[in-house]
């Protein structure tokens, strides 16, 4: 699919997430079906990490189960000016925190991150 006369619409894209690396930002991007949206935010973050959840007309519960198995890390602390990265797994019981689960489950974001150096994280909700 080719994006006609969208050029400025990418470049509000680029820019946002520019201005994101040194303040909170919270991009929303909306408009009638079927114009190409979906590939303009793809394409807009085709050479950045990133996570995208695609939300359907469905239940609630279904929708939040859905998003839940795409996301299989608990947390990710980034630290972009000293190239640290802090990937968590939480868990309810204390008895039930390993190190090997976040390295696991890791091993997808890594590529994305080569010259971050990674520390892993368990933890139970009583440390939190």
């Amino acid at each position: 699919m080719e994006h006609w006369c969208r050029k400025s619409e990418l470049n509000i894209l680029i820019d946002e997430q520019k201005i994101s690396k040194t303040q909170a930002r919270f991009t929303l991007v909306m408009g009638r079906r079927r114009i190409g949206i979906t590939y303009l935010i793809r394409k807009s973050l085709e050479r950045q990490p990133h996570l995208y959840l695609l939300a359907m007309n469905e239940a609630e519960g279904t929708l939040c189960r859905r998003f839940q198995n795409q996301i299989e890390i608990d947390m990710v602390a980034l630290e972009s000016i000293n190239h640290r990265i802090r990937i968590a797994e939480t868990k309810m019981q204390k008895g039930k925190v390993s190190i090997p689960l976040p390295q696991d489950k890791a091993r997808k974001i890594q590529p994305h991150f080569k010259h971050y150096q990674v520390e892993y994280v368990a933890l139970s909700l009583e440390d939190l």
